[in-house]
């Protein structure tokens, strides 16, 4: 999902005054974006802007949600240019057809900024997870997870039973949250329950509450958005998941933000 021009305005965003001398391009393998993520490198070149694998000033991503995710957790915190594969919208602008005015704008600073928060899980103090769509608490098969939920240090779980929870930003409120609970939300955060075998309300919480997942019994797994680093968890484990104060940022060129790739 690609946030939309009106969630757009209610977060923070800004004019970017900085140029861009060195791009990283992250592409979905397919032929097609194949050949767009080339006609970005011919035009990089002609701009004289270096394509580079680490430290750019800003992020290319050609291809689907799962391309920006993995170059959020490739290059955090970089502004990024996404541009959505997208093969329907007739008011969406080709990427392959105006390139060069990206390039362009890109290497002038004509641009904005919009940011988009994260957030972070810490089990037992120690292991951190960031993420920009969810973080993910699921049981391990063959056994359900057993675990309770406690909101800014009041228990509003006590012992749920189920394939676990789920922990959205605005952002990724579109994904697996939306699969749970058929909603999507534009601030705060948002907390679904995974299959329980009692009905769990889905919850929007602030962007400042702190949730606490204790495993009562396991064994279980967390991970965060698309990342395959996954942290087994066992009985006893706490996590405690808040908003982060890092930011993904991304591109804007004035209010043509949906971009396609054909």
């Amino acid at each position: 999902m690609a946030v939309n021009l009106d969630q757009g305005k209610r977060l923070n965003e800004r004019k970017e005054e900085m140029k861009v001398n060195r791009v990283a391009l992250v592409s979905l393998n397919e032929p097609y974006t194949r050949e767009v993520a080339q006609d970005f490198k011919d035009g990089l070149q002609k701009a004289q802007i270096k394509i580079v694998n680490k430290k750019p000033d800003a992020v290319i991503v050609l291809g689907r949600e799962g391309s920006l995710l993995f170059a959020e957790q490739k290059f955090p915190g970089a502004p990024k240019l996404f541009l959505k594969h997208e093969k329907k919208c007739k008011k969406c602008r080709s990427a392959k057809r105006h390139r060069l005015t990206f390039v362009n704008r890109l290497k002038n600073g004509g641009f904005r900024i919009t940011k988009l928060p994260k957030i972070e899980a810490a089990i037992n103090g120690k292991k951190k997870l960031l993420a920009l769509n969810d973080i993910n608490i699921h049981y391990k098969p063959p056994t359900a997870l057993r675990f309770s939920v406690a909101l800014n240090g009041k228990n509003v779980a006590s012992r749920v039973i189920g394939d676990g929870l789920v922990i959205a930003t605005p952002h990724g409120s579109a994904a697996y949250f939306a699969s749970i609970t058929g909603k999507k939300f534009s601030r705060g955060l948002g907390i679904a329950f995974n299959n329980s075998t009692k009905k769990q309300r889905s919850r929007l919480i602030g962007r400042n509450a702190k949730v606490r997942v204790k495993i009562l019994r396991g064994p279980g797994i967390i991970c965060a958005d698309c990342n395959r680093k996954v942290i087994s968890l066992r009985i006893g484990d706490v996590i405690d998941i808040q908003q982060s104060k890092e930011q993904a940022r991304l591109i804007r060129f004035g209010k043509d933000y949906r971009l396609k790739l054909r």
